[in-house]
């Protein structure tokens, strides 16, 4: 059903007036109920996940009960999602066109807008809630912006020099070190950007000792400090465990673990036929006890490694091509998405690292993504197509909880 329109107003910015209500939100239901003078409605059920569907036009908000709460078209193309806000009711996307939108997922209604350049690519929310990081290819650089959408850093893509210039591929939340981790493919380094108000200054260059202050510092909040690499990456996933963050350039067979303490890389990995599917987006880490673990599909088989020491700890056979791997603290097993004839998803066991079985969701349809709730007692996997659907598992029993039928999912954000 069509919503009445509404504009929000935010900085003096109008935000996109077309959205659509979920059902719980029909106003038959709300007349009859101040008809009839009856107590007020149950509230809506809590939002289990937000799925962007019509190949990148839509945000589907589907509730716990597994029913589509609502479906906002922000008027572009979603390049990307950002976890949701400290009210849960808020979400942020990055639009292709150069946009960030606020999203109230409970009401079905984008509450403000900002334009921020040509073409956006990657959005990360800080953990503390007050940041959003957005990745952006035109033009290029990475921006910083607050909750109502405000510019609060802009920081070109270039090096330290000026001479050279690339686009932000992906950002990530580091929420351990309270920073953002961004990928630039043009550039042979990586970048931190703290937003810890108490960061170290950041002196650039060669320094023979910081205390003696031999180089112009400039403030460590909001800023990038810069980590050399070998060769440029466009994607970057982080380590929530320790300093760690592994970087890949596309079709790259070998991975860079670059530590962010020395801003440095310490150790390659193998990627193997990992590079050209699900690439570094397909890593998995999780503990182990005391011991910090880090898997990917490479081929036919699970590489698991030690990442403390980055050396092997495991290989498991898959018996297929795997693509990407997901795993929760809570969750007994990791889920290990393998290509065939048709997807199925293999079990691993987290403890003893041997295949503990395997998920077939539906005959023909390609899994998207996996990912897990909060608490890691549910399992969603995101089947694409025409006729796609999300589809709820309960990690421990491995019991199929539900689904709902979704039109070409492409991307999922689990609460």
């Amino acid at each position: 059903m069509l919503s009445a329109p509404a504009a929000h107003r935010t900085g003096g910015r109008e935000a996109p007036r077309r959205v659509f209500a979920g059902a719980w939100r029909t106003a038959a239901a709300a007349v009859a109920g101040l008809a009839l003078g009856t107590a007020a409605s149950p509230a809506p059920a809590q939002v289990a996940a937000l799925v962007v569907t019509h190949g990148g036009a839509q945000v589907a908000a589907v509730d716990d009960s597994l029913a589509v709460a609502a479906r906002i078209a922000p008027g572009a193309a979603v390049a990307a999602l950002a976890a949701f806000g400290a009210p849960e009711r808020e979400a942020y996307a990055a639009l292709r066109d150069g946009r960030v939108v606020r999203l109230d997922v409970a009401r079905g209604e984008v509450t403000a807008e900002a334009r921020l350049g040509a073409v956006a690519a990657g959005l990360a929310a800080s953990s503390d809630g007050r940041y959003l990081a957005v990745a952006m290819a035109r033009p290029p650089g990475l921006l910083v912006v607050d909750r109502d959408l405000a510019r609060r850093r802009e920081l070109p893509g270039r090096d330290a020099e000026g001479r050279r210039e690339s686009a932000v591929t992906a950002v990530r939340d580091d929420a351990r070190r309270r920073s953002f981790v961004a990928a630039l493919p043009g550039l042979p380094e990586l970048w931190e950007v703290s937003y810890d108000d108490a960061a170290a200054p950041i002196h650039p260059g060669l320094v023979h000792d910081f205390r003696l202050g031999e180089a112009i510092a400039v403030p460590g909040t909001l800023n990038a400090r810069r980590a050399p690499l070998d060769a440029p990456v466009d994607d970057v996933a982080v380590d929530p465990f320790g300093a760690d963050v592994v970087a890949a350039g596309r079709g790259d067979l070998r991975w860079q673990v670059v530590n962010l303490h020395v801003r440095r890389r310490i150790a390659w990995l193998d990627a193997g036929a990992a590079a050209g599917a699900g690439g570094v987006n397909g890593l998995a880490r999780w503990r182990q006890g005391e011991r910090r673990l880090a898997a990917w599909a490479a081929g036919g088989e699970l590489r698991v490694v030690d990442a403390a020491t980055w050396s092997d700890a495991a290989r498991v056979a898959l018996g297929g091509g795997g693509r990407l791997v997901r795993a929760h603290e809570a969750a007994p097993h990791a889920w290990v998405v393998v290509d065939g004839d048709a997807a199925r998803i293999v079990l691993v066991d987290r403890a003893s690292l041997r295949v503990a079985g395997e998920i077939r969701p539906d005959a023909g349809a390609p899994v998207v993504d996996v990912a897990f709730g909060r608490d890691g007692r549910d399992a969603l996997v995101l089947l694409g197509g025409p006729d796609g659907a999300l589809l709820r598992y309960d990690a421990r029993s491995l019991a199929p909880r539900g689904r709902v039928a979704l039109a070409d999912p492409v991307a999922l954000l689990p609460r």
